[in-house]
């Protein structure tokens, strides 16, 4: 079955389901006892697209790479419902996708078509099914006819868009993203916006590109010093600008929502998600009493 001929997991009863991830009291710290995550508690559900944003340093890659087993923390964590240890690891990471933010880090083959067929090939498929799946990612991403170059000689858009499909070959359920945007020109950002629009997979996107977020995700969680503190619908803590200036962060100046049908929002019928803090405070809140930004 194709990755985008999935059901959605939104149409299946939820107690059939497992959440995408579900964390609780997640912490993490540096070999030198520095903490990098304070007891993250977070649900996200199947099918759901969300945001991670937040300053730099506030813990957002090291959150993603908790997500395959990359980094291991203490506390609950479980994602498609398997814990990341022991058996279920590989299972895992057969599951989730992660598209790190230097491109480099993922194509390190002499082709397009190895990089792209590395990780299908390692999970023990046969010639012909590789063969697919390394056609069906290119396409996926528009980059049909490059399987025979090497990526080095690639522009910055053209290896973004090679290294989602290194992940896409997979077939993951979850889709994590690093700063997908991060060093692309204009016309490179939008191709890579609305080919992540047009991917019918859980995504979690950690990002300073705010508008990115607005436009690709139903949900923001805003991270700093290792806290969620403010999560809730997108448009709500995105157009929120005290809320984004007490953690450093800002929207372009000039950017206005698009007017109309736009976005995951229009086109699964809205929101109606509150800004909370990670306990699950029912009324909308700017932040969570006692956790400031690092330069507050």
């Amino acid at each position: 079955m194709s990755w985008k001929s999935r059901p959605d997991p939104r149409t299946i009863p939820a107690p059939l389901i497992p959440a995408a991830v579900e964390a609780r009291d997640l912490c993490f710290s540096y070999p030198d006892g520095t903490p990098v995550l304070r007891r993250i508690c977070l649900t996200i559900e199947q099918g759901e697209s969300v945001a991670i944003i937040g300053p730099n340093g506030a813990g957002k890659s090291t959150l993603l790479l908790h997500l395959n087993g990359i980094l291991k923390g203490t506390g609950d964590l479980r994602i498609l419902g398997l814990e990341p240890r022991g058996k279920d690891l590989r299972t895992i990471r057969s599951k989730v996708g992660i598209v790190f933010q230097d491109p480099e880090d993922q194509l390190f083959l002499t082709s397009v078509a190895h990089d792209v067929a590395f990780g299908p090939t390692n999970m023990g498929l046969d010639a012909g099914e590789v063969a697919r799946r390394v056609k069906q990612a290119l396409a996926a991403v528009g980059m049909e006819g490059c399987e025979g170059l090497a990526a080095h000689r690639l522009s910055s858009g053209e290896k973004k868009r090679i290294a989602t499909a290194t992940v896409l070959a997979m077939r993951p359920e979850v889709l994590v993203l690093d700063e997908p945007t991060a060093n692309l020109d204009p016309k490179a950002r939008r191709r890579l916006i609305d080919i992540l629009a047009g991917l019918s997979v859980t995504k979690i996107i950690a990002t300073h590109d705010l508008p990115v977020a607005y436009e690709l995700c139903d949900r923001a969680l805003l991270l700093d010093q290792g806290t969620i503190v403010a999560d809730g619908a997108a448009e709500t803590v995105l157009l929120d600008e005290t809320l984004l200036a007490a953690h450093d962060l800002e929207l372009p100046y000039g950017f206005a929502p698009p007017c109309g049908p736009a976005g995951p929002r229009a086109r699964r019928g809205g929101s109606d998600r509150s800004v909370k803090d990670h306990r699950g405070g029912a009324p909308p809140a700017r932040a969570v009493p006692g956790v400031r930004s690092p330069t507050g």
